[in-house]
């Protein structure tokens, strides 16, 4: 039974959108999750949201028609997003993706944070690379207390 993480995660990001912090914001998620993410944001949110994975060509084309604005002369203007939020997966952010490390995110969103487990895991160490003003870890409801029925040991 799902705890509606994506959900509460995807109406947190839509909140700090509306007050005024535009993105770029990304998601990080599990490559099984990833078309539920896309789905969920175009279905709670009026933000652009794209799904940045795939071979290398795929992704080359990610870049030149969805994520960035481009001037009168077809250069990438610095700092201009086409999009709001972008979804990725845990191997694209450890492939060491130089394009992702280049773009200021506001907020970062890691579903399945447990994959942070230490100071020296690989996936910490590839965000550390990057510019994140605030991370989001999305977490499961807390386990009962001790003294709860269904804690307690027969």
């Amino acid at each position: 039974m799902g705890l509606g993480k994506t959900i509460q995660s995807i109406s947190f990001l839509e909140e700090v959108y509306t007050t005024g912090v535009s993105g770029p914001f990304l998601v990080i998620a599990p490559l099984s999750t990833i078309t539920n993410w896309e789905r969920e944001f175009t279905t709670w949110t009026d933000m652009n949201a794209i799904v940045y994975h795939g071979s290398l060509a795929s992704r080359q084309m990610i870049q030149q028609y969805e994520m960035y604005f481009r001037d009168a002369k077809g250069l990438f203007i610095p700092g201009s997003y086409r999009f709001d939020a972008l979804i990725t997966t845990f191997e694209m952010i450890l492939s060491d993706c130089p394009e992702l490390r280049e773009i200021a995110w506001r907020c970062v969103i890691i579903d399945e944070a447990h994959r942070l487990k230490n100071r020296n895991c690989k996936l910490l160490e590839g965000l550390k690379m990057m510019e994140l003003v605030c991370c989001y870890l999305p977490a499961p409801c807390p386990p009962p207390p001790p003294d709860h029925p269904q804690s307690v040991p027969a």
